[in-house]
């Protein structure tokens, strides 16, 4: 089943501390095994990258994270292109997201792919 998964969902599976671990590292690890393609916008790469540096202090594991997600085969990445910025604007417009879950979204719209998240 295609999906396209969140950041916070990808942060939490990779930290013991957040309270949703648990079943976001049960979920990622049915998507490494193939089980889910997962159609992400490259922001998302960005986002956890950032995430995992502020929360842990340590720019080598937010570098191996970034590049360990960058090789899973299960996880195709799509550029923010001009088509694509204008359609997450008209989402961020009618649905009152933020900017970069916008992009998230759209993504998951485009692909019809259910948006697998932590947030509300």
């Amino acid at each position: 089943m295609n999906v396209t998964i969140d950041s916070s969902v990808i942060v939490a599976s990779l930290r013991e501390q957040e309270p949703a671990h648990g079943k976001s590292r049960a979920f990622l690890r049915q998507v490494i095994e193939g089980k889910h393609t997962a159609h992400e916008s490259t922001i998302v790469v960005v986002e956890v990258t950032a995430a995992i540096r502020r929360r842990t202090g340590s720019s080598e594991l937010a570098r191996k994270v970034r590049q360990n997600l960058l090789k899973l085969p299960s996880f195709i990445f799509h550029e923010l292109t001009e088509s694509r910025m204008n359609s997450a604007a008209r989402i961020g417009e009618q649905v009152s997201l933020r900017g970069m879950d916008s992009i998230v979204a759209q993504i998951s719209q485009e692909k019809e792919s259910p948006l697998v998240t932590l947030d509300k």
